[in-house]
């Protein structure tokens, strides 16, 4: 294993780069086009597509590469190399996910279904509190002088705290604190999931899990198509293979 990803290391690291350069370009399509739930899905999509068209091209040539490599200096075939390069490089994001899931599931609130995280975070709870202190004010004032009624500016605080102090009430701190560091972080490095994510299921942590899938699978079967010479995508340059085998740092000298 530790053989594998040194000789590995550079296509693993650039999987990486890809993905952190994508995430860019996905979070700020996903804030150009908010405010509006099909063009959020579109810009979604494309940038997903394109993320995945990235990885394949960039594994194809690994493939490619390895095929010259079987056929003429009698290398190891490893089928699966694809799979376990993206696999490796996405190790960040299976952690973060499964932290993501724990977290989640150690808040009563969420677990149970009372409250998701995307009505805690537009203030539904806020407004509850508002709603419920706006009542009790008002039977508290009957027959009392309107001086010693709650100002209008008074509310929206006081229900904000309260609303904060319910929330926290038998929940564990580390769960919370878990669940926001590791759900931002997750959706920095993950930023061209965002549109699918925000349409589909915004407060589901398992397809958190599933985020890494498709480019796992794309990278798998782009190395195989590579290692067979054939590609999905037509060729509009190749790059010299004495290039390709010094940046991918195999030895060929074997």
């Amino acid at each position: 294993m530790l053989k594998f990803l040194k000789e590995n290391s550079y296509g693993i690291f650039k999987m990486f780069l890809i993905q952190i350069g994508m995430t860019v370009f996905g979070l700020m399509l996903a804030m150009a086009t908010v405010s509006s739930k099909s063009l959020l899905l579109a810009g979604g999509i494309f940038a997903i597509l394109f993320y995945l068209y990235l990885l394949y091209s960039m594994v194809w040539e690994a493939g490619a590469k390895d095929k010259i490599r079987i056929e003429h200096r009698n290398a190891e075939p490893q089928p699966w190399k694809g799979f376990a390069m993206s696999i490796a490089a996405n190790i960040p994001n299976f952690l973060l996910a499964v932290l993501i899931v724990i977290s989640f599931y150690n808040i009563p609130q969420f677990a149970s279904g009372e409250i998701t995280p995307t009505q805690l975070s537009s203030g539904v709870l806020a407004a509850e509190s508002v709603s419920s202190i706006q009542n009790e004010t008002a039977a508290a004032a009957d027959g009392k002088d309107a001086a010693d009624k709650t100002t209008n500016s008074e509310v929206p605080d006081e229900a904000t705290s309260r609303a904060y102090e319910e929330f926290i009430a038998g929940t564990p701190e580390w769960a919370i604190n878990l669940y926001q560091i590791s759900s931002a972080i997750f959706g920095f490095l993950n930023g061209m999931y965002t549109g699918i994510i925000v349409i589909i299921s915004p407060d589901n942590p398992v397809i958190k899990l599933a985020a890494a899938l498709p480019a796992i699978l794309v990278c798998g079967f782009g190395y195989l198509f590579g290692t067979t010479g054939k590609n999905i995508f037509p060729r509009f340059r190749t790059k010299k293979p004495e290039k390709t085998e010094k940046a991918w740092g195999n030895n060929l000298k074997d």
